[in-house]
């Protein structure tokens, strides 16, 4: 029935056409469904058999009361037919308004900038729409097309609480233009990377929908992250194996592998043969407390970045040390979580072990929390290393016999290495968490190893650690090239002084000659040395940008938390700060940048 038929339907109000009749008997009725009668109050009200004689007037009031359900039965049929069709011309209605708006859409649009880029800007900017893997919550890794030796580091990761639901992507792009829609279909990122979560695996349905979208990628790389939830640890395991099959026909095509599983799942993907993969993160989380037995994942594949996360032991779960998978590595990360009761990464030894097997490596990060000082170790040269970031973990004791990164540098060489940051990872928290300072050895170790590998270091950063004066001056001579140093958390008021007064030119000798950029923070104020602390700090920035040997100035000075100034409600850092930023106005003036 077409909607012309029904658009002369008339509803006025004294309107006595069949249409209206039929709906106003049926809203409006004359007269009363249910007769005022006394009978039907008795019948109401009663359960006692009335009286004979009043038998005529009951069979007369139930055939009055017959003949209008009769004419009701009849209208309910009649308005049901007119709800029918009512329905069909409403869906033909919504049609015909959604042709007449698509094509009033696409002549308000006919002149729209969208038109004139061209498909390969929309799909390079709809790569930036879709992040890999999807849903995190600190950050993304995203196909930026950088080469292999980039220094672009991973995001921190962290376990996916949420349950997505797979859906078919296609229909997400309804609300597009037809050329969003043609860019995003041809998009290699739409069906190259794909997110699975364990629960997928365990339902069939889910899984040939997985199917069906590895089956339409064609022959495109993959990109694919495999996570699960904590509360489904135990029941999902037994279905590793199944997410072994569903990946197997397709491990060819596989370039970047992400899996966020405990090692008791993801050693189910052993056996699957990836001669494409360059690159592999792996996260043990949840974090299981009886770790599985050996196992490698891989025999030979050009693996270009490897980073894993809670495996105490990369060699076993990776690759045997035989395999050629380690000669091709170019980027490192091995990271651990920080945890008071037990190691969760790997010691110094399995770590000098992986850095003697990855002789290609240029960048890595190594998360040192113990050291097995009764297992020796052979000295270490990493020919191609140009970034070396290590974190430590707080101990849990004051001091080590030899703490564990002083045991990595000590065996460690690089020769080629340009950045060198030794940081304090994050510690396990809560009200009272104060970090251990690393002792004065440890620092005297890096300036060693910096020395022993002539490196052409340019930047360096070192946190939470204490130092002696002479391996200060010692830095400055063998790291003469430094662009960027930053020296973070000094917990020593008079060590900060004493570096900040190393820094400063004397007559012509100029320190650090080619220093740009300076980042001091920690504890600067002591009782009785705020003055010299301000005067030497100003000296150093006049001095060093008279010299033409430094343009970013950043100092950050924290107060002792046991005393303030009397005076003007100020403490002694808020003082020092204001007095600092007079004296330097004047290098302020001619460019050099100052943060505080």
């Amino acid at each position: 029935m077409g909607t012309a038929e029904l658009w002369s339907l008339c509803y006025g109000e004294q309107c006595t056409c069949p249409n209206h009749r039929l709906l106003a008997t049926a809203t409006h009725p004359d007269e009363e469904v249910l007769p005022n009668d006394p009978l039907l109050e008795f019948l109401e009200t009663s359960n006692e058999q009335p009286l004979e004689d009043v038998r005529p007037g009951l069979n007369s009031l139930l055939s009055s009361l017959k003949n209008k359900k009769a004419a009701r039965d009849a209208l309910a049929k009649q308005l049901r037919s007119a709800m029918v069709e009512f329905k069909a011309a409403l869906t033909t209605l919504d049609s015909e308004r959604a042709q007449l708006k698509t094509a009033i859409t696409r002549g308000e649009n006919a002149f729209s900038p969208v038109k004139r880029i061209p498909v390969e800007i929309l799909q390079h900017i709809f790569q930036y729409a879709i992040t890999f893997p999807p849903g995190m919550p600190y950050g993304c890794h995203e196909n930026t097309g950088a080469s292999d030796d980039s220094e672009n580091e991973y995001p921190k990761f962290a376990l996916w609480h949420n349950l997505p639901e797979p859906k078919d992507p296609l229909r997400t792009l309804k609300q597009v233009s037809r050329r969003w829609r043609a860019a995003v279909l041809g998009s290699t990122a739409l069906h190259s990377w794909l997110s699975i979560h364990m629960s997928h695996i365990a339902k069939s349905t889910y899984e040939a929908l997985l199917q069906q979208h590895l089956a339409s990628s064609g022959d495109k790389p993959l990109s694919i992250a495999v996570t699960c939830e904590l509360a489904h640890v135990k029941s999902l395991a037994r279905h590793g194996y199944r997410l072994r099959d569903v990946l197997k026909p397709y491990a060819t095509r596989i370039v970047e592998l992400q899996v966020f599983l405990p090692d008791s799942i993801a050693r189910e993907l052993w056996g699957l043969q990836l001669p494409s993969l360059s690159s592999l993160l792996m996260h043990n989380t949840p974090r299981p407390r009886n770790p599985s037995s050996s196992w490698s994942l891989l025999k030979d594949c050009p693996l270009r970045r490897l980073v894993l996360y809670n495996y105490a032991s990369p060699i076993n779960c990776v690759a045997d040390a035989s395999s050629r998978t380690w000669e091709h590595i170019v980027h490192l990360e091995l990271l651990s979580t920080p945890n008071e009761t037990m190691p969760t990464g790997p010691s110094v030894e399995c770590m000098l072990e992986v850095l003697s097997l990855t002789l290609q490596l240029r960048v890595a990060v190594l998360h040192v929390e113990q050291s097995d000082h009764d297992w020796p170790v052979a000295h270490v040269v990493c020919p191609q290393l140009m970034t070396l970031t290590i974190g430590r973990h707080n101990p849990t004791e004051s001091r080590y016999e030899l703490d564990p990164l002083q045991r990595l540098i000590d065996n460690i060489t690089f020769p080629m290495l340009e950045s060198l940051s030794i940081e304090l990872t994050d510690g396990p928290g809560g009200l009272f968490y104060c970090p251990v300072e690393a002792p004065a050895s440890v620092f005297a170790s890096v300036v060693t190893a910096i020395e022993r590998s002539s490196a052409p270091l340019v930047d360096f950063e070192y946190s939470h650690g204490a130092f002696d004066d002479a391996d200060i001056h010692r830095l400055f001579e063998v790291a003469e090239d430094l662009d960027i140093l930053a020296v973070r958390s000094i917990s020593n008021p008079s060590g900060a002084l004493r570096f900040v007064n190393a820094l400063i030119p004397k007559e012509e000798f100029v320190p650090l000659p080619l220093l740009r950029t300076l980042c001091l923070s920690g504890r600067f104020m002591a009782h009785g040395n705020e003055h010299a602390m301000e005067e030497a700090v100003i000296a150093l920035a006049c001095r060093r940008w008279d010299a033409d040997a430094l343009q970013i100035l950043d100092i950050e000075m924290e107060d002792r938390v046991d005393w303030r100034t009397e005076y003007d409600g100020k403490s002694a850092a808020d003082n020092a700060r204001a007095v600092i930023k007079k004296g330097i106005r004047e290098c302020v003036a001619q460019g050099l940048c100052y943060y505080t």
